[in-house]
């Protein structure tokens, strides 16, 4: 295996801050977003 420079790991790094990203965003979009659109569609109907 040869030399791990720089540029490999802030290539491998961005997978893992884009997967972390989404796993919060997720987290709140079930917390908070839904209720609001539950809530949004009761106002509705």
């Amino acid at each position: 295996m040869g030399p791990i420079n720089f540029g490999i790991l802030f290539a491998l790094s961005e997978f893992i801050v884009a997967w972390t990203i989404a796993a919060v965003y997720a987290r709140r979009a079930n917390r908070q977003f839904d209720a609001m659109a539950a809530e949004i569609v009761r106002d509705v109907a």
